[in-house]
């Protein structure tokens, strides 16, 4: 009885560390450097803006 008890506490605790790790590693990318962004924006003749 216990040792059924022990080796699923044993299980869900193996599966929870090995969930949390798999979050863990998901690391942010770092932010961009020397980025340009360029639009061009066209007003037609009804006043409106097109990019």
């Amino acid at each position: 009885m216990h040792r059924k008890i022990y080796i699923s506490c044993l299980v869900t605790i193996f599966l929870l560390l090995g969930i949390y790790n798999h979050l863990w590693a998901q690391t942010v990318p770092p932010p961009l450097k020397n980025v340009k962004i360029q639009a061009r924006v066209v007003l037609d003749e009804n006043g409106v803006y097109h990019l």
